[in-house]
């Protein structure tokens, strides 16, 4: 079960079903009632699929650095993609996310309902209200989320609330 818990955390959800159907088969196989735990199961699979399909509903972001900029990138620097609204306030998803994800000056990341910081605060919520989003991409030195000079960045790009796929270049030094 832990197993399953772990990979729909880690958005692998075939995984995740795959560990819950293997546990429901062992069980089953096994003498007596296991009524409890098999529902058990069902919710955890129900789960799964739900945070699944709020997976799909979020936006591929794809970030490459500038190559003048790559020299400065260092093993232990973070990555944060966020989508925001242009107006402010906290994101409606943002990830944090090591920078050994980025390969050959590119990475590609799926921002959802998942990477909501706040319940209420939604790529959803977002799109229902027709906000107008913009969506950010920074490399910190410091693993802070809060911009320092040194970072590199890129500029925000606006997107459409239908949009599901971005481009973002990182092509500045944080003064």
């Amino acid at each position: 079960m832990l197993m399953a818990m772990g990979e729909a955390r880690g958005s692998n959800f075939a995984e995740a079903q795959g560990w819950i159907k293997r546990l429901q088969g062992s069980i089953v196989a096994k003498p007596g009632d296991h009524t409890k735990a098999l529902a058990s199961l069902d919710e955890l699979s129900n789960y799964v699929s739900t945070q699944e399909k709020q997976a799909l509903e979020g936006i591929d972001v794809t970030v490459k650095i500038n190559a003048n900029l790559l020299l400065l990138v260092k093993a232990d620097d973070v990555l944060f993609v966020a989508i925001r609204d242009v107006k402010g306030g906290p994101p409606f998803a943002a990830k944090r996310l090591p920078i050994s994800i980025i390969k050959q000056g590119e990475a590609s990341i799926r921002l959802s309902n998942l990477d909501a910081m706040m319940p209420d605060r939604t790529l959803n919520s977002a799109r229902s209200d027709k906000t107008q989003l913009a969506v950010v991409a920074r490399i910190s030195h410091s693993g802070n989320a809060i911009a320092e000079s040194g970072d590199l960045s890129g500029n925000p790009i606006m997107i459409s609330v239908e949009q599901t796929q971005v481009n973002v270049e990182i092509n500045q030094q944080i003064p």
